[in-house]
């Protein structure tokens, strides 16, 4: 009897490592180059920019900036996703660069869980609310408190962050 409790402790701790790992979503690992491939890769995308936003920026550092690079790349040539940046949505690269990435991540997010979504309010709302949730968690640590996303925050707070986007965007 302990001969049989004792492998299934051993093969416990093989299968136990491959079972978590089997869990991982897949992330970009590499640029896809034509538009089926975009299509394809559209599920690792929406891993990728998941594992961004829920990941702390003090955490896997090398990964991080590896999936962040592949992100970047994934939307610039993207055949169906078009993200819009603002500067009067993303004054977050002054203080907080890093932000900019979460705030392409989730607009990018957004029109791939939502048909491919042109609605610009929303995409921009989605971005917005990813920044200020990364920020909230962040502040402190690996975030400089920036009046710039603290407007944001005030607004998201009041129900006015959707009104106030579509305002902006009707100034252009």
């Amino acid at each position: 009897m302990k001969i049989i409790y004792s492998l299934l402790l051993f093969s416990f701790g093989f299968l136990l490592p491959g079972l978590t790992q089997a869990q991982t979503a897949p992330l970009l690992d590499s640029l896809p180059t034509t538009k089926d491939e975009f299509i394809a890769s559209e599920k690792k995308f929406i891993n990728t920019a998941n594992w961004l936003i829920k990941t702390p920026l003090d955490q896997q550092e090398n990964k991080r900036a590896k999936q962040s690079a592949f992100l970047i790349a994934w939307i610039s040539n993207a055949p169906t996703v078009t993200v819009m940046i603002n500067s009067k949505f993303t004054p977050l690269n002054k203080k907080n660069p890093q932000l900019l990435v979460i705030y392409m991540a989730a607009y990018a997010k957004y029109v791939l869980q939502n048909n491919y979504s042109k609605d610009e309010v929303k995409c921009t709302v989605a971005a917005i609310e990813s920044v200020i949730l990364v920020y909230q968690r962040e502040l402190g640590k690996t975030i400089k408190k920036d009046k710039d996303i603290e407007k944001f925050i005030k607004l998201q707070e009041k129900g006015e962050l959707e009104e106030w986007v579509s305002t902006q965007l009707e100034k252009k």
